[in-house]
């Protein structure tokens, strides 16, 4: 799950594929990735253990766990996409997500190695 999130900041990034180029839509289309791999990588047994929200990475308030919901209600659908008001949505738990907090994200914060407010 991992490789895939980062690979798709690469992705992102190497293509200069940027519809607001925000460190937060970077970082919800990466979860939501992950999470995509997640569910149509692993056993149903595995997904069953990970619907139940007992792992500390489905918590109500992390990224994880937004995309994990958003990810299962688009899985198997043919051209699907992400909503906006889960867009908007994640794009929200992202930036109140203490591992961003502490970096000072917010919603426009520009995609970089070194966004200003991280010095």
């Amino acid at each position: 799950m991992n490789v895939v999130h980062e690979c798709t900041h690469a992705l992102i990034a190497n293509r200069r594929f940027r519809w607001d180029g925000t460190y937060a839509n970077s970082e919800a289309a990466a979860y939501v990735a992950g999470a995509l791999y997640v569910a149509y990588s692993v056993s149903a047994l595995a997904r069953e253990m990970l619907s139940d929200g007992s792992l500390d990475f489905l918590r109500t308030q992390e990224p994880f766990a937004t995309a994990w919901r958003i990810a299962l209600s688009i899985k198997d659908i043919k051209g699907a996409s992400v909503s906006a008001a889960d867009t908007i949505g994640l794009r929200a738990v992202v930036v109140a997500s203490p591992t961003y907090a502490k970096y000072k994200v917010n919603f426009g914060t520009p995609v970089g190695l070194r966004p200003k407010s991280w010095d």
